[in-house]
């Protein structure tokens, strides 16, 4: 999950402090470890096929729906793709 947002935090131009600060607040939350079980894997080929999107990022897709949670993402792309989803944001749209 970390080297996840490192990921799209660099690639979307931040700063190697922004980054650090990113990482250092999301420390801050309880993190869920979920299982890859028959329905999250049905609902990632749904989400792949349906909205055009790598098996990849529907897996996150999938797991947010999963347990009702809110997805945010800084890939614009996917979100054009998705945007019937409405669980589905920009990252812009997240604050604690």
């Amino acid at each position: 999950m970390k080297y996840e947002l490192v990921n799209v935090l660099k690639y979307k131009n931040f700063e190697k402090e922004e980054i650090k600060e990113a990482i250092e607040a999301v420390r801050d939350y309880a993190f869920s470890v979920v299982d890859v079980n028959d329905f999250v894997v049905n609902k990632i080929v749904d989400f792949s096929v349906d909205y055009n999107i790598s098996a990849y990022d529907a897996t996150y897709v999938a797991f947010a729906y999963h347990i009702g949670a809110l997805f945010y993402t800084a890939d614009d792309k996917m979100l054009l793709k998705v945007k019937k989803l409405n669980f589905v944001r920009p990252l812009s749209h997240f604050s604690v």
